[in-house]
């Protein structure tokens, strides 16, 4: 069985068999948005001559493309670990916007300026 490894630089295929590297093609993604459906619901994608509608779980992903091209605009995802990546990048952005908000509060009790935050912030 061959193996790809993939680190921050990129990605190669080894076959341990062959004792062979080779590279791998990275595949087009063109997304235009990533929802998150917080409940069931039926989606109706249209735009010009096309729509597509089909029915969504709760977590499920709805990814969103940016080509026209493709057969489906719209698609539906159901993946436990996309959604743990989602939901990780939320809470660490919504813990940012709670530090600055934090932050904006404390500069604006003690009347220091924006240039200058105290060090605790």
């Amino acid at each position: 069985m061959k193996t790809l490894y993939i680190n921050s630089n990129g990605a190669l295929i080894f076959d341990k068999e062959a004792d062979r590297v080779s590279s791998i093609e990275n595949k087009r993604e063109a997304i235009s948005r990533i929802m998150l459906a917080e409940e069931p619901m039926h989606i109706v994608y249209e735009d010009k001559d096309t729509r597509d509608e089909f029915d969504v779980e709760k977590d499920d992903l709805i990814i969103k493309f940016y080509d026209y091209d493709f057969p489906h605009k719209a698609i539906k995802i159901t993946s436990k670990e996309w959604l743990e990546n989602i939901r990780a990048y939320d809470e660490r952005q919504k813990k940012s916007k709670d530090v600055e908000s934090i932050c904006t509060a404390y500069c604006d009790a003690t009347s220091c300026c924006n240039e200058q935050k105290s060090e605790s912030c």
